[in-house]
């Protein structure tokens, strides 16, 4: 790749991180700045665009009659704390650039954008803004408008280090309220109807489950990612609340795991579940990665281990159209503060997306 390229890469991504579309809280719409740029750039495609309320947007580019079809998301988590610099400005520092979304994946898309801009051939690419809040709105409602159907492959374009990778985990997305009675700490009761402490006492009890039943799984993963409740200490908490994530592995049983989980709660504890999301594996039950196997093969991809992130590949997958996750960057970096993006990986990913679309 010469280095007109790359430098046109890191344009396009210093363009698409300038723009803020942390999610939350997701405030986009089909007006956005960062679609008004797309159309510019992608001027000679075929563009639709999908509003579906609630910041979930699609925006849908097609030239000729591709196969492939490529995938990003646009939307990012928040910026934490920690960052160094502003997240929306892009740095350039040696041999790699930072800002919010260069890994996860809006270098993804820039490497997509001076792809389009090599010849005039057939490409398909599809933007979203959902992912980051675990919706999978936009690809869903993609697929049941029919619009996947006539391609052979989804190409997904998170940070895998440019390996074709044709698993990963499910992604189970829960949320807790429980209810316990207010009384001055002082009453004897106040440990029992607590309900910080039956938060705390299910919370433990998950913990050690999972840390038992899946010790030997390197790719599940359980996290309690948000936990709050009470007004004071010497109070006992009448409402506490948390939400958790779990990763389980192709082939496990979502349904069975929630159940176990349940029954992790204290049997006096009140609680109610809400279960926000539930995304499939890759390959999704029913079906098999054989035919994106065979894409690999037949482009001479590199191919990576089974990944413990999830993506929207499954829900492609799950639709009936095969589906592989190939991108630039390392999943370590994703989500963290002054995150980054290798040049190198840049170039990789622009020559691979080259040499699977070419005619």
């Amino acid at each position: 790749m010469s280095n007109s390229h790359l430098a046109n890469i890191i344009e396009y991504t210093r363009a698409l991180v300038g723009y803020d579309t942390q999610n939350p809280p997701r405030d986009l719409h089909e007006n956005s700045d960062i679609f008004l740029y797309l159309s510019k750039v992608l001027s000679d495609f075929s563009i639709q665009i999908f509003d579906l309320g609630n910041g979930s947007v699609s925006f849908y580019a097609t030239r000729g009659n591709p196969d492939i079809l490529f995938n990003v998301h646009l939307d990012t988590v928040p910026a934490v704390n920690e960052w160094t610099q502003s997240p929306h400005q892009l740095v350039e520092i040696q041999d790699r650039v930072i800002g919010l979304g260069s890994c996860d994946i809006k270098g993804a898309a820039a490497c997509l954008i001076e792809l389009s801009k090599l010849d005039s051939r057939d490409l398909a690419f599809l933007f979203t803004t959902d992912e980051e809040g675990a919706d999978g709105i936009c690809i869903s409602e993609f697929i049941q408008a029919g619009f996947s159907q006539g391609y052979a492959q989804a190409v997904v374009a998170e940070p895998t280090n440019c390996e074709a990778i044709t698993e990963h985990c499910g992604f189970l997305s829960v949320a807790m309220d429980f209810s316990g009675l207010a009384g001055h700490s002082s009453n004897v009761e106040a440990l029992r109807q607590s309900a910080n402490h039956h938060l705390v006492t299910w919370a433990q009890a998950a913990l050690d489950y999972v840390n038992q039943e899946y010790q030997n799984n390197s790719n599940a993963r359980f996290n309690i990612g948000v936990l709050q409740g009470g007004i004071k200490s010497n109070i006992s908490a009448d409402r506490a609340y948390c939400k958790w994530s779990a990763r389980l592995a192709p082939g496990s049983d979502m349904q069975q795991f929630l159940l176990d989980i349940k029954d992790c709660a204290p049997v006096e504890a009140n609680i109610e579940w809400h279960p926000s999301f539930a995304g499939p594996s890759l390959p999704s039950k029913g079906y098999d990665n054989l035919a994106s196997q065979a894409f690999i093969t037949r482009h001479a991809l590199k191919t990576g281990e089974p990944v413990g992130f999830w993506t929207e590949a499954s829900l492609f997958n799950a639709g009936g159209l095969p589906a592989i996750v190939l991108g630039p960057g390392d999943i370590k970096q994703a989500h963290s503060a002054d995150e980054f993006v290798l040049k190198t990986q840049l170039q990789t990913a622009f020559e691979l997306y080259e040499k699977i679309s070419r005619p």
